[in-house]
């Protein structure tokens, strides 16, 4: 049975949850039949109310080891003006981020056809949104959630590490060799251009997506299948993405941030709600070419480099307690741009809501950039489409190079069966 008013309580943060409180990120699922406004209410304050595992009620501070879970706290649903709402999903996702004034931890905005989620990224990370879309849909359905009634596992991070490390230390040996070898193999590059200067700047959110059909979703899985059958499909749309940002005239560092799910690595029936993904840079050329790219994505995940370096953060993070973060007041002109990419996945536990159709289905975002010259890409798939959100600054980056590569993603096969690049 799940309670009802609590009074305020302190909730642990993890090492991992502070180091990325203070960013957000904007999701939208679109072509659903969305339920009314008040039941959402209504499912909101049930889940907030179930416990702080499912994060509703959590209010994150940024630099605090102690954050405040009060189910009490007012949950609002926003409606999405008419207009907005049939101007597309970088419209929509752009509209929420830049909203002026305060916001809450957690803000659900809404239309006929679209659920959003402006979170704190202290929240969760993707999985987050995606247990709570499910669990919201269910008990609007008079159904009932396992991730809102189950509680979490305590000191997940450290059973991860003891599992991956301390059963096997084989592992441990190979994390450091494979850490070692990403040192001495890779030079780091500065991020700027000869003879650039520095300009004021301040925030200014963007975002571009790119609907990938079914047809062109099909003749990448058909191309992948007959000629890199052990390549993951992450491996496969990754070097698709970096090589329509470089066929649109990106100019891009020789490293990309990939965030890796360490969910991977927890025992199982073990449960993670907090943010359990670490941003790891791994060395990318932008003329890579994809056989040498799995191999290298590969070798990182068997090696469990992502887990040690999360256990790492984490630590940092609690030993760093009090730090904020702080927004840079400047930005290099002609900067290198600094590319994180984030693969969802098929989501197929998501396959049971509501759609309105096949095609038009998407799960889409717009994730805070970590500084002026990053640009964060969110690759998801739903059904047989595919859907690929480009987040950037707009006074930064030309948003007409980020959307030519968009573009271009919508016709992916010819990035693995062609050497030429199109011209910009």
């Amino acid at each position: 049975m799940i309670a009802t008013g609590r009074a305020p309580q302190r909730h642990w943060a993890s090492g991992q949850d502070q180091a990325i409180a203070g960013l957000r990120y904007v999701v939208l699922f679109a072509d659903l039949e969305t339920p009314l406004p008040s039941e959402l209410n209504d499912a909101l304050s049930t889940i907030a109310a179930a416990g702080p595992h499912t994060r509703v009620a959590l209010t994150p501070q940024p630099g605090r080891r102690l954050w405040s879970y009060d189910p009490r706290a007012p949950l609002s649903v926003y409606q999405l003006p008419d207009a907005v709402a049939k101007d597309g999903s970088a419209a929509v996702l752009q509209y929420i981020r830049r909203r002026p004034g305060f916001r809450h931890p957690l803000e659900v905005h809404v239309s006929q056809r679209q659920i959003a989620f402006d979170a704190d990224h202290g929240l969760g990370d993707g999985r987050f949104v995606v247990e709570l879309i499910s669990a919201l849909f269910a008990l609007s359905g008079a159904r009932t959630s396992p991730w809102v009634t189950n509680d979490d596992t305590r000191l997940a991070l450290p059973r991860a590490l003891i599992r991956t490390f301390g059963i096997h230390p084989t592992r441990a040996r190979m994390a450091w060799r494979y850490a070692a070898g990403l040192r001495s193999t890779h030079t780091v590059l500065p991020n700027v251009t000869s003879g650039s200067e520095s300009v004021a700047w301040s925030p200014s959110f963007a975002v571009t997506v790119a609907h990938v059909n079914a047809d062109a979703e099909s003749s990448v899985n058909e191309w992948r299948c007959e000629n890199a059958e052990k390549a993951g499909s992450a491996a496969v749309w990754l070097y698709i993405v970096r090589r329509a940002l470089r066929a649109a005239g990106l100019q891009m560092t020789d490293e990309v941030m990939i965030a890796f799910d360490c969910r991977r690595y927890l025992p199982k029936r073990l449960t993670a709600n907090s943010n359990f993904v670490e941003g790891l840079g791994i060395p990318i050329a932008v003329n890579e070419t994809l056989p040498t790219m799995i191999t290298r994505l590969r070798e990182c995940t068997v090696s469990a480099v992502p887990l040690a370096a999360m256990g790492v953060v984490s630590a940092r993070a609690l030993l760093r307690a009090g730090r904020k973060p702080v927004t840079p007041p400047g930005c290099n002109v002609d900067a290198l741009a600094s590319v994180m990419y984030t693969d969802m996945g098929h989501l197929t536990s998501l396959d049971d809501l509501p759609w309105r159709g096949e095609n038009e289905r998407s799960f889409t975002g717009l994730l805070d950039p970590g500084g002026p010259e990053s640009i964060t890409v969110l690759n998801s798939r739903i059904g047989g489409t595919r859907n690929i959100s480009i987040s950037f600054h707009d006074n930064v980056f030309d948003r007409r190079v980020i959307e030519r590569a968009a573009d271009y993603l919508k016709d992916p096969i010819r990035f693995l069966t062609s050497n030429a690049l199109p011209p910009p």
